[in-house]
Order: C-alpha cells, then sequence, then structure tokens
C-alpha cells in the first residue's frame, strides 16, 4: 500500500482559519472541499494516458471525513513512485520481470507456459532459437517523477470559489 500526503502551506491553512466560523456553521463544507480536491487529484490522474494511471485515480479515496479534519489518500502501489519518482526495487521476489515484447505486455511470467532463462531473460524457444519476453532485473533505472497529485495551489483554486460562494449566501441572507 502506498500513501501520498501532502499538506497545506500557510496560504490554504490561512484561507481555512480565515473562514473557521463558516466551517462551524455549516459541517459539511469541509466535505465539499475536500471531495472537490480529491476530483482534482483524480483528474490529474486521468490526464496522463495508460492504466497505471486510470488504477491510481480509481484508487485516490477520502479515508478521514469529519467536521474538522479531512484526509485524502492513494492506496495504488505505483501512486507514490508516479508523483516523486525513483527506482522500483523487487520486493518479495529475486527479480522483476519487465516485458521487452509486445506479446509480454500487460501478462504475467504466470501466463506463459515453458518459459527458459537465457542470462538475464525469460522467454520460449521458438524454430530453434531463443525468444526473450521479460528482462530480468532487482533494480530500475530511476524513473522521472510525473507529479499528479493536487499542488498547494491547485488545492486553494479549489476552495476558494466554494469559500467565496458560501460568504456570498451568508451576506444575502444577513
Amino acid at each position: 500500500m502506498s500513501v501520498v500526503t501532502i499538506t497545506g502551506d500557510k496560504e490554504l491553512s490561512q484561507l481555512i482559519a480565515s473562514n473557521a466560523q463558516r466551517f462551524e456553521q455549516n459541517p459539511k463544507l469541509l466535505h465539499v472541499i475536500t471531495y472537490g480536491i480529491m476530483q482534482k487529484a483524480k483528474a490529474n490522474a486521468r490526464s496522463h494516458a495508460g492504466r497505471t494511471w486510470a488504477e491510481i485515480a480509481n484508487a485516490t479515496h477520502i479515508t478521514k471525513d469529519t467536521q474538522f479534519a479531512s484526509v485524502i489518500e492513494c492506496f495504488h502501489v505505483a501512486g507514490r513512485q508516479r508523483h516523486f519518482g525513483g527506482s522500483i526495487r523487487a520486493r518479495n521476489k529475486a527479480c522483476l520481470t519487465i516485458p521487452v515484447d509486445k506479446a509480454a505486455y500487460r501478462k504475467t511470467v504466470a501466463d506463459f507456459s515453458g518459459l527458459i532463462r537465457v542470462g538475464n531473460r525469460l522467454g520460449q524457444i521458438r524454430s530453434g532459437s531463443f525468444f526473450p519476453l521479460f528482462a530480468l532485473c532487482k533494480v530500475t533505472k530511476p524513473q522521472r517523477a510525473t507529479p499528479w497529485w493536487p499542488t498547494d495551489t491547485e488545492a486553494i483554486a479549489v476552495a476558494y470559489p466554494i469559500l467565496q460562494r458560501v460568504s456570498l449566501k451568508d451576506s444575502s441572507n444577513a
């Protein structure tokens, strides 16, 4: 399980603190803002192509939601790695299996029969020749970060219009 947590900066904290009375008067206000920020996180992930990005978006949820605190988390194993970058290491196995042929994409070693190992490759014998399907490695080369979690600026951009609408509604009721 991987959790990405980015806490707000001073501006976001001040925005929330300056609206404390509104949060007390409207217990669902923080939920509305949190939901908007979660939707932004999902949209950021979905803006990238690929199945993994869609899975990251689908694994992003509000896990704590009270009148006074909310938490949004991503439980996809690649969520944190994609956001911060870095190497991927083999865990609970001797090696990672990296597809090196189209026939192996989106498949696992278990999907193939008769695999043999030659050096750091797993493959099959076809027409008397070795045909590699997977490369074996303990650690990948460092991968670049692809930030997708909403920045503080994006979170403020979600929260501010909501707080403005509540403020206008409050002033029209006065």
